[in-house]
């Protein structure tokens, strides 16, 4: 099993080779690249974006890293047309493109929140949202990760599933915030027992306390790992170990970034080792 990390807060510290070879350096097999946070004209969502994916392909390979995950820039707003007419729409379909040419299997997109609507138009703009991008994800090769996400759409692995069957497609599959399960009042290892076997794609590992999006790295929190690892060990999951640490290294000042992600690389390692024990 690989170990990956979402890298939005080390990109906001450093260069994009630079970012890179700090995560390599902690110990990091991949990459969970983000596309979230960047404005329009970042080079990573800009009119050259392929030629810069391409770029940062070859930045990875160089390295020895991977990226297998990605996550989408989630401005989007429903009020928006799901078309070139919207910036943050045209934004979305970048990343799925370029995410592709970096070997990304999914790209992580939520649910758009829609409270002025009932919950069955709700439901319906987000299969019609999610449904939209099918043609880039065939032609690419890629697939959509759909998160569960607090007092949205797809706060459960039962509505993550329906979703999944509505849009009658392998180009979906789901992914779990261990964090956003808590929230929901929904344990880890819980959430992976109630979705579908094989729909589980992906993980986003995170620690929290008091119903908080903490992002914390494992053990600094109330999930019991014991139970999560458990959980995906019986579920047969195949994909990696990403941690998605986002507040934890916000907080950390720039010269202790390595420190501090050679830390978190080291307790992904041992939920790695958990997981392969007989």
């Amino acid at each position: 099993m690989k170990l990956s990390v979402d890298h939005f807060a080390i990109r906001k510290r450093f260069r994009e080779k630079e970012a890179f070879t700090v995560l390599k350096k902690a110990d990091f097999d991949a990459t969970d690249f983000s596309y979230f946070g960047w404005p329009s004209d970042d080079p990573v969502l800009g009119g050259e974006y392929l030629s810069y994916a391409r770029e940062m392909r070859q930045m990875l390979d160089d390295l020895g890293l991977s990226c297998h995950q990605c996550h989408g820039p989630f401005a989007y707003d429903a009020h928006e047309p799901m078309d070139e007419r919207s910036e943050n729409y045209v934004a979305m379909e970048r990343s799925l493109r370029s995410a592709a040419i970096l070997g990304a299997d999914h790209v992580t997109v939520h649910s758009l929140y829609v409270p002025w609507v009932s919950k069955e138009e709700e439901w319906e703009i987000n299969r019609k949202y999610f449904k939209s991008f099918e043609h880039i994800l065939k032609n690419e090769g890629i697939r959509i990760a759909i998160e569960n996400l607090p007092i949205q759409c797809t706060e459960t692995p039962e509505q993550i599933d329906q979703m999944i069957e509505e849009l009658d497609s392998p180009c979906y599959a789901a992914l779990l915030d261990t964090g956003h399960g808590m929230i929901s009042n929904i344990t880890p290892e819980d959430f992976i027992r109630r979705l579908k076997p094989g729909s589980l794609c992906g993980v986003h590992v995170q620690d929290m306390f008091e119903h908080r999006d903490s992002h914390l790295v494992p053990y600094m929190g109330e999930i019991d790992w014991d139970a999560f690892i458990k959980a995906l060990r019986e579920a047969g999951y195949q994909g990696e170990m990403s941690l998605e640490i986002i507040h934890f290294m916000e907080k950390i000042p720039t010269d202790l970034i390595p420190a501090a992600l050679a830390y978190a690389a080291q307790t992904g390692r041992y939920l790695i080792r958990r997981f392969e024990e007989t």
